[in-house]
């Protein structure tokens, strides 16, 4: 049996089993993810010379983290059932979904030694969801200075607030990643574009935090809730408010923000 073209046995190196993104999200939506790039050969779809088009002069990294995801995102089309099509970028670099399916791409490092490489793709029909967009990130700070152009301080008491008071963790990295997965949610939608700080994220007004939240050693999760907090960028295409679901797994960060119909 083949899907996009890509033999079944060679598919099987896409997934990580299960990866961060997997236990984060519903079986309602569809996840593909890895955790390294495979070789050329097996980042090909039949469709990465039509998809890859305007990164000819890209260095190797860039087109094969492209590829890399462009693949995740294939194999998690084709097992919600989308039938084979070019994942094509917009004008301002988004994929263009199939019509009838909403999704969201992630795709971080490496760019120094040590760092995590982490692809990922996560597709879902349009009649049950509105809206998706994921955001993977290192669980380490943003690079000083930056945390206050993208976090207010009563952002981070309330992220603070997730773990014991002794444990110094980067919460302006978790705020930054839980951002990162609204636009992309939203985007599609709007067309608009947001800055940093036109967005609010709450831990605390979510009902279900307390529960969903674990506090002991190992992978950590977690709601949320997240708004636009100025009044004349919020459009009437969205709710107000928007939840989503967080999950710490060192060495990463997995975020997402959903809108169910």
């Amino acid at each position: 049996m083949k899907s996009w073209g890509i033999p079944a046995t060679e598919r099987q190196l896409i997934f990580l089993n299960p990866g961060p993104l997997r236990q984060l999200l519903p079986s309602t939506i569809q996840v593909s993810e890895i955790d390294h790039d495979p070789v050329p050969a097996q980042q090909a779809t039949p469709f990465s010379t039509a998809e890859s088009t305007g990164l000819t002069d890209a260095v190797e990294q860039r087109r094969s983290e492209f590829l890399t995801t462009r693949r995740c995102a294939h194999e998690a089309l084709a097992t919600a059932g989308a039938p084979p099509a070019p994942l094509m970028r917009g004008p301002r670099g988004e994929p263009q979904w199939p019509a009838g399916w909403v999704g969201s791409l992630t795709h971080i490092g490496p760019t120094s030694a040590g760092r995590p490489t982490y692809r990922a793709a996560a597709v879902a029909a349009a009649d049950r969801f509105a809206a998706l967009g994921i955001d993977a990130e290192e669980w380490a700070p943003l690079p000083h200075g930056t945390s206050g152009v993208i976090c207010t301080e009563l952002e981070l008491r309330s992220a603070e607030a997730l773990f014991p008071a002794a444990t110094a963790q980067p919460m302006d990295r978790l705020v930054f990643s839980i951002k990162e997965s609204f636009y992309k949610a939203r985007f599609p939608l709007t067309r608009t574009w947001l800055d940093f700080l036109d967005v609010e994220v709450d831990f605390g007004s979510v009902a279900t935090r307390d529960a969903g939240v674990a506090r002991a050693a190992g992978p950590m999760t977690g709601t949320f809730s997240v708004a636009v907090s100025t009044p004349d960028r919020r459009h009437p295409a969205l709710p107000d408010v928007l939840s989503g679901r967080f999950l710490i797994r060192a060495p990463l960060v997995v975020t997402a923000v959903m809108l169910e119909r």
